[in-house]
């Protein structure tokens, strides 16, 4: 089901989560997508994972009827991502020629943002409005008609009241849905880049890469998160890991001053972990353990 390209395609920047992908309004569509969200709502009722269904946060937002903000888009198309920033930086926006317009990356045809929108110059006075328009066009009213089709489904199993009440996260819901990914530690190691002194040889190196051996699997999937900011491992191993400019960006372990009294910090847009020189295996255990037990994301720089 969820292998069918003309229904759903990848994030931008990950070779592994879903998207719905812009569709028609016909009724073939709307029930397509209505069966979609009943068949992932009767797994997660019944417990069972469907590894194949590993959506995008964004959707996974949707079903929780959660905000999605403008960074997740970052983690969907960061190419559109990287031309709303530069819109944003602009300091004279007339400069850049554009107009209240969008065109989806998979090509078809060019939408107004808003009445006369080809008409309408970009300028500094409206471009926040731009964004916004185009922000929501783009997470939202260019999928709404088979979005809504596949809330309704979903709802049908499970109402949004249980969800409410589970008192889930997007990370949550994805785990419950798509189950866990094998987070092969060796692999993982031997596609890790070291700086500022560390490396492969190094005593606290040897004592993070033993906690990690150490972990269950969703606490090992927790860590990856928290240093990636996704929880799958990409198709093909950590040798695929990408950035979120959707270039390859191998998983890196910085030093960090401070030793035993400094905590550690992850930039998940670079995929690395600035890990200060603990002392023991007993110390990276203690630490990681508190950062694993709380909000894995709360900890990141970005």
């Amino acid at each position: 089901v969820f292998a069918d390209e003309s229904r759903w395609r990848l994030a931008a920047t990950d070779d592994v989560a879903l998207q719905i992908r812009p569709q028609t309004d016909a009724a073939e569509t709307k029930r397509y997508y209505r069966s979609c969200g009943r068949l992932v709502a009767k797994a997660l009722f019944d417990g069972q994972v469907l590894p194949q269904c590993r959506l995008a946060r964004p959707l996974l937002k949707h079903i929780l009827a959660l905000p999605v903000t403008f960074d997740d888009l970052e983690l969907v198309d960061a190419a559109l991502y990287r031309s709303c920033r530069a819109v944003v930086d602009e300091p004279n926006a007339e400069r850049l020629c554009l107009t209240f317009t969008f065109r989806d990356r998979d090509g078809g045809e060019t939408v107004e943002l808003g009445p006369n929108g080809s008409e309408r110059d970009v300028t500094d006075a409206n471009k926040d409005e731009y964004i916004a328009r185009l922000f929501r066009h783009a997470v939202l009213e260019q999928i709404a008609r088979p979005l809504a089709a596949f809330l309704r489904g979903f709802y049908d199993v499970v109402p949004l009241a249980c969800l409410s009440a589970a008192a889930l996260d997007a990370s949550d819901l994805e785990l419950a849905i798509a189950g866990l990914d094998h987070v092969d530690v060796d692999d993982w190691k031997s596609h890790t880049t070291y700086s500022e002194g560390y490396s492969a040889t190094h005593a606290s190196i040897k004592h993070f890469w033993a906690y990690v051996d150490s972990l269950q699997l969703e606490r090992r999937a927790k860590l990856l998160q928290y240093v990636t900011g996704t929880s799958r491992v990409p198709a093909g191993g950590f040798s695929r890991l990408q950035g979120r400019d959707g270039d390859a960006k191998a998983f890196e372990l910085r030093l960090r001053a401070g030793g035993d009294a400094e905590l550690p910090c992850a930039h998940t847009c670079f995929n690395r972990l600035d890990l200060p020189a603990y002392s023991s295996l007993a110390k990276v255990g203690a630490v990681f353990d508190a950062l694993l037990a709380g909000d894995v994301l709360g900890f990141s720089d970005d």
